[in-house]
């Protein structure tokens, strides 16, 4: 019995997260992130605000919350001969979550910029054994601003591509700008 109470109780959590996240990104790309409020977001998934607040710490942790899945995905992907591999996971979630990325990547930047922010910092701890301590913080931010430009790119444009060839595209452009200055022989395996 305890099992199947648990489930349930799994079940509802789920469906309430789900709901809250739903409704952030139906207003996100009504309104704009920065003009959507907790209280929107409430009446928009018929959640009361204390069950917001038991699942989130507000307007933030929840578009962060959808984007959970991305950091287990680009640790899997993760190549250490690839400074780039882990970012194969954003262009097959993106291609998973359309609706999301439209909403952050390609519409908002107030949305984009809180996505950039934990893109930013996952990346560099990969990047880091690859770069020169000097160069960290700027390969990373033109990295992470070269992501969000292509996704938004083959998003917007419908580009026939699958998740993979696109990430393939932006890693030839991406490795000819930062290869030159990786701590290894980069260029050539590249």
């Amino acid at each position: 019995m305890f099992g199947n109470e648990e489930r349930m109780i799994d079940r509802r959590v789920r469906r309430t997260r789900e709901a809250l996240r739903r409704a952030l990104v139906e207003l996100i790309i009504e309104r704009g992130y920065d003009k959507v409020t907790v209280q929107d977001i409430l009446d928009r998934a018929d959640v009361g605000r204390s069950t917001f607040y038991t699942h989130f710490h507000g307007k933030e942790d929840l578009l962060l919350s959808g984007f959970e899945g991305i950091k287990a995905e680009m640790a899997a992907c993760a190549d250490p001969d690839d400074p780039l591999s882990p970012l194969r996971a954003v262009f097959r979630h993106a291609n998973g979550s359309r609706e999301l990325f439209a909403a952050t990547v390609m519409k908002h930047e107030p949305a984009l910029l809180v996505v950039r922010r934990d893109l930013t910092t996952t990346l560099a701890d990969h990047l880091r054994p690859h770069l020169p301590a000097e160069d960290l913080d700027l390969v990373t931010a033109f990295v992470v601003r070269g992501v969000a430009a292509t996704v938004g790119w083959w998003l917007g444009t419908k580009a026939p591509l699958t998740a993979d060839q696109a990430y393939e595209r932006f890693r030839s452009l991406t490795m000819s700008g930062i290869a030159p200055i990786m701590r290894t022989n980069t260029e050539q395996r590249f």
